[in-house]
C-alpha cells in the first residue's frame, strides 16, 4: 500500500497584465498533499459486500509565488496542476 505524500511542486501560470496589454509567465510553488488510488475489494473475508476503488487525488494547501505571496488560480489551472502532479507522484 503506498502512503499519502506531501511536496512542493513548482510550475508556471500565464497572467494577463492590464497595464501592459500583454501576457507573462508567472512562476509559482504549489504545497500539496497526494493521496495515491486505493484498490477496491469486490467481497470481504465474511462475504459482505466489498468497496469500490478510489482514484488518486491532490489537495493543493497553498500556492505562492517565489516571494511567498499568495496566488489565487482559476479552477482550469487548478485541475491542470492537480494532473501535472499526480503524474508526477506516479511515475
Amino acid at each position: 500500500m503506498t502512503r499519502v505524500s506531501n511536496g512542493i511542486f513548482e510550475t508556471s501560470v500565464i497572467r494577463y497584465s492590464q497595464y501592459a496589454g500583454t501576457e507573462y509567465d508567472l512562476s509559482i510553488f504549489v504545497d500539496y498533499t497526494y493521496h495515491p488510488a486505493q484498490p477496491g475489494c469486490t467481497y470481504r473475508r465474511n462475504g459482505d459486500p466489498g468497496y469500490p476503488p478510489e482514484p488518486s487525488w491532490v489537495e493543493i494547501r497553498k500556492a505562492h509565488d517565489y516571494e511567498g505571496v499568495p496566488v489565487t488560480l482559476a479552477r482550469r489551472e487548478l485541475d491542470d496542476i492537480e494532473q501535472q502532479i499526480i503524474d508526477k507522484e506516479e511515475s
